[in-house]
């Protein structure tokens, strides 16, 4: 395995003030892959277990922190299909024209909005393990009382005491089990 190329990390000032941090992994110069990290996680997240594949295989993987992850600033009230508006300004910024988005588990949904965004400039969309991000309405069995089921889906007392168990795992995704 080859360990020996590590991430080259990166940020930039949106439009609207906020920091939006990323990594890019693998060949420079190789085809542009958007990542979109699972939830919680953050632009560590490990694709790969061996570093030196991306370049191998001509990838250029780039992972933003989506905002409140990693070093993104949080964008409250921020809704899935605002996540396309600031991966535009990270792609300009990098010079990417054409590229691919592969997704992991909550990543999935802001990748299916860079695909339905940017139409014809994705060229390949990848959902691996997708799931629904917390902030997505899902079916919820009928025992389930509708008080519950809206809690679930709002930020809350509970959500802000849950943050510092997941804050750990969202900065240092090798926390994750495996």
């Amino acid at each position: 395995m080859d360990h020996a190329q590590p991430a080259r990390e990166g940020s930039i000032r949106l439009a609207d003030g906020r920091t939006l941090a990323y990594a890019e992994h693998g060949d420079p110069d190789g085809w542009p892959v958007l990542g979109c990290h699972g939830s919680p996680s953050s632009r560590l997240e490990r694709h790969v277990e061996d570093g030196g594949a991306y370049r191998r295989w001509g990838v250029r993987f780039i992972v933003p922190d989506r905002p409140g992850f990693g070093r993104s600033d949080p964008h409250p009230g921020r809704r899935i299909m605002n996540w396309p508006a600031d991966v535009r300004q990270l792609l300009d910024h990098l010079g990417i024209g054409r590229f691919a988005v592969l997704s992991l588990s909550g990543g999935a949904a802001y990748a299916l909005a860079c695909a339905h965004v940017f139409e014809d400039r994705v060229r390949a969309v990848g959902v691996l393990g997708g799931a629904p991000p917390p902030d997505v309405p899902w079916p919820w069995p009928r025992w389930v009382p509708e008080p519950v089921r809206a809690a679930a889906h709002r930020p809350s007392r509970a959500v802000a005491l849950l943050r510092p168990v997941f804050a750990p795992i969202a900065v240092r995704p090798a926390l994750i089990p495996r």
